[in-house]
């Protein structure tokens, strides 16, 4: 095991292949996790190369305030899913118990008369 660490540390082309081989094996593994990894950091990259291009001194301000935003408003949007889920599973109770109030108006014991058409008729 020594033998291995002293190998990565002394000899960058081992490390790299070893980067290489661990960065493929984990996006076999978690491709499509990955891909969404990959497309938050090119964005995230994006608009940290424009804040920066844009004016090099206060961009590292302008990118902390764009991050706090994102927080601010991806916290917002989850709060409204959360809402919208309890709104939904609160009307799928209320239409149980419509449909069970509908059964027991119809009588829920009732048996179903047989097709008349389907049925052999005697003569």
């Amino acid at each position: 095991m020594d033998n291995l660490i002293e190998s990565l540390t002394h000899n960058p082309l081992v490390f790299m292949t070893a980067v290489l081989l661990v960065f493929l094996i984990s996006y076999f593994i978690f491709k499509q996790l990955f891909k969404l990894f990959l497309l938050f950091l090119i964005i995230l990259l994006a608009v940290g190369g424009y804040y920066y291009f844009k004016d090099p001194k206060a961009a590292s301000e302008n990118i902390r305030h764009v991050l706090t935003v994102v927080k601010d408003k991806t916290a917002h949007t989850v709060d409204k899913g959360k809402e919208a889920y309890e709104t939904g599973k609160d009307l799928v109770g209320k239409a149980q118990d419509f449909n069970k109030s509908v059964d027991k108006l119809l009588g829920a014991d009732k048996e179903k008369k047989p097709d008349e058409k389907s049925s052999p008729k005697e003569n």
